[in-house]
């Protein structure tokens, strides 16, 4: 697969954007490489938290993606098929999505659960769960931000991955799972917010719809 996995259309109804697209070598070898292709997707609802957001974080509080990954040679022409393999790739993959979320700026990565999701073209991918930190810019959060260091956001990330007919496409999504409010009287008690953006806390709703992500990426 030489895209990324697109997502229903219905996802642009409920307010999704792609804001970037791209393709990068992620191993490339004499005999042997592998080349991601990348999706990422935005929500209408956080465009106004940006400017509170730390330079470098790459992430949205509000964002999903979609990968496919392409092996060349595909792994056919050694006679493997991907989902004889996929419990190596998916131990793989388990330590490279926390990688790549550091990588997008984001701290505290904590993996925190794992589990079995049925696609809709009827296979099965393996989910991961993290928790993980927005790191915030004080002085546009605090009204007196002396002698505060440090402050993040706390989210939720969700990302799967399952085999395709030669290779592996992944696909999911973050959320907030704290307002601004609670995140500066955890950190910084009486230090007070000196703003206070609306930040939507549904976390079931915002669940269901990283899961519809990876249930339904690619499938037309």
């Amino acid at each position: 697969m030489s895209s990324a996995p697109g997502l229903p259309p219905a996802f642009a109804d409920r307010g999704w954007k792609e804001v970037s697209r791209d393709s990068k070598d992620e191993l490339d070898l004499p005999f042997f490489s592998i080349r991601s292709h990348n999706a990422v997707y935005r929500h209408e609802s956080v465009a106004h938290l940006s400017e509170l957001i730390a330079v470098g974080v790459d992430a949205g509080p509000r964002s999903v993606f979609t990968t496919a990954l392409e092996f060349s040679p595909p792994l056919s022409d050694f006679g493997v098929d991907p989902a004889s393999v996929f419990g190596v790739a998916r131990r793989h993959a388990r330590r490279e999505f926390a990688r790549s979320i550091r990588e997008d700026g984001l701290s505290d990565v904590t993996r925190t659960d794992a589990r079995w999701t049925d696609r809709d073209d009827g296979g099965r991918a393996r989910a991961f769960r993290y928790e993980v930190g927005f790191p915030l810019v004080p002085s546009a959060v605090l009204s007196d931000p002396g002698g505060v260091g440090s402050l993040t956001l706390r989210g939720v990330l969700w990302a799967g991955i399952w085999p395709t007919d030669d290779a592996y496409a992944m696909a999911g999504g973050i959320y907030p799972d704290e307002t601004i409010a609670d995140a500066v009287d955890r950190q910084a008690p009486g230090a007070g917010a000196g703003t206070d953006p609306y930040v939507e806390l549904d976390r079931a709703t915002h669940r269901r719809e990283v899961a519809a992500v990876i249930q339904s990426a690619g499938i037309d």
